[in-house]
């Protein structure tokens, strides 16, 4: 009898975890590997892939596993057209792949093509319907993706946002300033964990990153971490006033003034303040470059100032065909401008 009851329960459990494997089966399968695997396995199988860049203190992160990323179509076409893979931000071996790009807020999806270079993002969770419409405008061949593509190639910029631009140039002002600016990978990494901090108001454990900025030897570079903090809390006042008197007593070279300026692009701000246009003003002065002008006209285009936004984006344009720079963010603004008027 008891060995009877013993086979019923071991049967009964193996019921349940075929049940549990057959419920995981349906949603999104991630890539187990290395981020190294992941990139050779990306160009071998020549697919786009996604991140998934989360922790687990974080309640959308923990909403997205239990509903959308288990979810039968989800995973089904995320399974069909990508690679995915998970990155717990905490984990020391992922803290500078996260600082690389810029990971913010949790959860940040992003997304990539075969040869590893950024395509799209999004932040926050997502229901399986509208996280099905993100993924379908980075899959390979979707008609979404390709019109966009295609009106990219055309010229066509009516039916751009800012949004756009911001993806453009965000991506493309990383490339060029964060090295230049931050001088190294470990100063990139504690500028970006300091902003994760500030946009979680958890001041007590900005000490720690102070502390080890200390310790790699940035001692004079310990205002940007404070800086960094205040960006993620929104207190641009505050990130004004670490970096406006450095500016005028021209402490501060033109990646990292730059860097500054473009901040204030995405700042959730109704008025761009007057000091980020004196910066990037200032460094047009010193060399009339494409990416100059461009942060100027979305400035400007902030400022709802359409006439003086549409000029600074010509401009861009024009430098950008004599210097290693792409159109497609002046063009979006030109549009943008021109709508404006």
């Amino acid at each position: 009898m008891k060995k009877l009851i013993l086979i019923s329960i071991l049967a009964w459990i193996g019921i349940q975890s075929l049940a549990l494997a057959a419920s995981d089966d349906k949603g999104i399968k991630f890539y187990k590997g290395s981020w190294d695997e992941l990139m050779r396995e990306a160009k071998k199988q020549n697919k786009p892939f996604f991140i998934d860049f989360w922790a687990t203190w974080c309640g959308p992160c923990k909403m997205l596993n239990a509903t959308t990323f288990r979810d039968e179509r989800v995973g089904e076409f995320a399974n069909q057209h990508f690679l995915a893979y998970k990155m717990d931000v905490d984990q020391a071996e992922n803290k500078m792949i996260a600082a690389k790009y810029q990971i913010q807020v949790l959860p940040t999806i992003v997304f990539f093509n075969a040869k590893a270079e950024e395509i799209g993002r999004f932040t926050g969770y997502r229901p399986p319907e509208a996280f099905l419409q993100e993924l379908n405008k980075y899959a390979e061949g979707s008609s979404l993706r390709k019109s966009k593509k295609d009106d990219k190639k055309s010229g066509a910029v009516g039916h751009f946002k800012f949004e756009d631009y911001v993806k453009i140039k965000t991506d493309y002002s990383r490339q060029i300033t964060e090295p230049q600016a931050f001088k190294s990978d470990s100063l990139i990494a504690l500028v970006a964990e300091a902003r994760q901090l500030g946009g979680r108001k958890e001041d007590l454990l900005l000490d720690g990153v102070v502390a080890r900025a200390r310790q790699n030897g940035l001692g004079e570079q310990l205002w940007l971490i404070d800086a960094a903090y205040a960006l993620g809390a929104r207190d641009y006042t505050g990130f004004i006033r670490l970096v406006h008197p450095r500016f005028e007593s021209r402490q501060l070279e033109p990646p990292l003034l730059h860097w500054c300026a473009v901040q204030f692009i995405t700042a959730d701000l109704d008025d761009i303040p007057a000091e980020p246009m004196q910066w990037i003003n200032a460094l047009i002065r010193q060399g009339n470059r494409a990416e100059y002008y461009d942060t100027k006209a979305a400035l400007l285009l902030r400022d709802k100032k359409y006439e003086a936004a549409l000029e600074a984006s010509r401009e861009a344009q024009k430098n950008a065909a004599i210097q290693n720079y792409p159109e497609d963010s002046a063009k979006i603004l030109e549009g943008l401008a021109l709508k404006g008027k």
